[in-house]
């Protein structure tokens, strides 16, 4: 236990170096006390029994907080440092008292460290329920088989006091609470450890899927998906419209106020447009200052609606920058999927491409559609 306790440390030290991020410099700490923890234990009889008895069980508790502390952090929560501090001295003083009396202190660290990992696994199941990885279940499997231990433990202890004459004592019970206690050691850090993986792998595929800037989907992710979505409309029969917007005079805005301006604005845009879209409505950065959005089973009078709405919301949408106020409006162009069964999604996009181009000659801040002949469409632009 003390050299598995070194190794995983020492491991975390080489593998993450000297950059501890999202709770692994708390975990790494706790491995190393939990080394140091059990290296005093093996010393009973030989050293002190402050040293022996009291640091290491004041120690033991302090693995646990650190534990939670990482767990918490990792999940963007932070702690005190009184979370390690306070524990540690009540434990201390508790078996300072009752240190000549090896029974009690039996109960008293089995109860405290099997309710401190109780405590544990329910703090792993509610910081993020909706985790479902292989990584949750590790810690809580970890975490609730060392409080089954305890528990088990001290119940032993309090039915059979004669069961456990000392702690390094050789004994079938002993034997399986050591070796349990060694399975809790490496579950509970493969579990953190895979976390990590798991946010791993799902931050690089998103990279992979979307825009790092605003998050929306990016350019590639949206054609590949809006081919299989023309293949599913035609397959069904039904509608599938394009909304196609440009910021205007993006080009102003950032040579005014810099391009960071500029990228407050684009995710600024993309958090309004978002207010008004359904779930099931794919929004793509398409480039620059130019999103486009998918809108499976929408005809074109009521993507024209749709527009005009985001339009409007980005209009009266309040944007700044450093305390300054930036006026941004957006011109739009809308299209959509036509009964000719040989079109595909370049030519969808080309067309809303030419409606936006026509909203930008005629004015910008305006809705376009195409084809023209809607009467949704016809009567904005006569109420205009």
């Amino acid at each position: 236990m003390i050299s598995t306790s070194l190794l995983l440390a020492l491991s975390l030290m080489v593998a993450v170096g000297p950059h501890f991020r999202e709770g692994l410099g708390k975990w790494t700490g706790a491995m190393l006390l939990q080394a140091t923890m059990f290296a005093l234990y093996a010393e009973r009889g030989v050293w002190p029994n402050f040293v022996t008895i009291v640091l290491p069980n004041a120690l033991f508790l302090t693995c646990l907080t650190l534990q939670a502390a990482a767990i918490r952090e990792f999940h963007g929560r932070a702690t005190s440092n009184w979370w390690h501090v306070v524990p540690m001295f009540v434990v201390a003083t508790q078996f300072a008292l009752v240190m000549d009396n090896f029974l009690m202190r039996l109960i008293l660290n089995s109860a405290i460290y099997g309710g401190g990992m109780l405590a544990l696994a329910i703090m792993v199941q509610r910081l993020n329920p909706e985790e479902r990885g292989t990584a949750r279940w590790l810690l809580l499997s970890g975490y609730l088989i060392g409080a089954a231990t305890m528990f088990a433990r001290a119940f032993l202890s309090l039915v059979e006091p004669t069961a456990i004459s000392n702690l390094l004592a050789p004994s079938a019970f002993q034997g399986m609470t050591f070796l349990l206690g060694f399975a809790v050691i490496l579950v509970t850090s493969v579990g953190f450890l895979l976390l990590h993986k798991e946010r791993s792998e799902d931050t690089a595929q998103k990279l992979a899927l979307t825009d790092p800037l605003t998050g929306a989907f990016n350019r590639r992710t949206f054609l590949e998906l809006a081919a299989k979505e023309i293949a599913r409309t035609r397959r069904a029969e039904g509608s599938l419209s394009l909304i196609m917007l440009d910021l205007d005079l993006f080009k102003q805005i950032n040579d005014r106020n810099g391009h960071l301006a500029g990228d407050e604005v684009l995710k600024g845009v993309v958090a309004v447009v978002l207010t008004c879209l359904r779930k099931e409505d794919l929004l793509v950065r398409f480039g620059g200052e130019e999103f486009c959005m998918l809108l499976p089973s929408v005809a074109i009078d009521r993507a024209a609606v749709m527009a005009e709405r985001i339009r409007e919301a980005v209009e009266q949408a309040r944007f700044s920058f450093n305390g300054r106020a930036l006026a941004v409006t957006i011109s739009i162009g809308v299209t959509t999927l036509s009964a000719d069964g040989n079109e595909d999604v370049d030519a969808l996009v080309n067309r809303a491409d030419e409606a936006l181009y026509t909203a930008k000659k005629s004015g910008r801040n305006r809705v376009v559609a195409f084809p023209a002949n809607t009467t949704l469409v016809m009567l904005m632009k006569s109420q205009r």
